[in-house]
This record gives structure tokens, sequence and C-alpha cells, in this order.
């Protein structure tokens, strides 16, 4: 019995490390993604705190038509494109993570892309965002977060 003991605290210290040093590290990587481009964070973090009907929900899904939309916020997108199958969950603490170290580790406005999942099946991308023709024409919405929740129920945190 002390032997499973030992062995289940052991693990449970293992995995508050690892959950910690990955909060240390999402934090050092948004503060250096905010230095280079406050926009870019902005969109990550609309991008990965989804919502549905006003509450935060964490399914966020690659492929999925709003993962491969993006959201734009401040004139930057943030998008998961893929083909993975079976389709794959991306955890929000993961999404933070990544796309945070993706923005400082990324050009020198934090824009770029790189893979993950399984098999690299995902392509992670941070982008400006350009306007569609209606837009520049002056038609329809007049604010750059009209391509996000579009037909599907969501809602963005208000800025």
């Amino acid at each position: 019995m002390r032997t499973v003991l030992t062995i289940f605290t052991a693990l449970a210290l293992t995995c508050l490390t690892v959950l910690a040093q990955q909060a240390g590290q999402d934090y050092q990587y948004s503060q250096a993604c905010a230095r280079k481009n406050p926009a870019a964070n902005a969109a990550i973090a609309a991008f990965c705190n989804k919502k549905i009907d006003g509450r935060y929900s964490d399914t966020i899904m690659c492929p999925g038509p709003r993962s491969s939309r993006g959201v734009v916020k401040q004139g930057v997108r943030a998008k998961i494109t893929g083909n993975c199958s079976p389709q794959q969950w991306i955890p929000g603490q993961y999404c933070l993570l990544q796309f945070h170290y993706i923005c400082a580790t990324g050009g020198a406005r934090g824009m770029g892309s790189r893979s993950y999942g399984n098999g690299g099946c995902q392509t992670w991308t941070l982008e400006w965002a350009n306007p569609g023709v209606g837009a520049l024409l002056g038609m329809g919405k007049r604010d750059d977060e009209g391509v996000e929740g579009e037909g599907d129920g969501e809602a963005e945190p208000e800025e």
C-alpha cells in the first residue's frame, strides 16, 4: 500500500510541475507576443477562448469550420487548418501556449505558422487578415470581426 501511495504522490507532483511549467512558458510567450504585436494577442485570445451562448466552451476541433475560417481581431487572423482523421480536439491551454509560441518566435510582428497534432495534420497560422471586396467597397459590416462566428451560433468575447 505504501508503494502505491508513493507512486501516486510522485505522479501527482510530476503533473503539477508540468502544468506549472506550461503556465510559465505561456506567460513568457504571451509577453513576448504583446511586445511584438498586441493585435496578435487579441486574435489568439478570441480564437482560443471560444464562447457558445455566452459561455466559454473548450470545443476547438481540427478540422472544423470555425478553426479553418479563424477569428480576426484588429486585422490579425488566428486559424487552424488541417486534414486530421479522425477530427482532433485542441484543449484551450494548448491553444494559447502554441499560438503564443508561434507569435513569440515568428516574424517581427508575430506572424507565422507551425504544424502540430498527430503526424503534423494541423497547421496553426497567425496572419494579416485581408479585407473582403465588400469591405473595400464599404458594403456590409464595417468592422474587422465580421468573419468570426458567422452561421455557427458562437459569440466572441467583447473587447
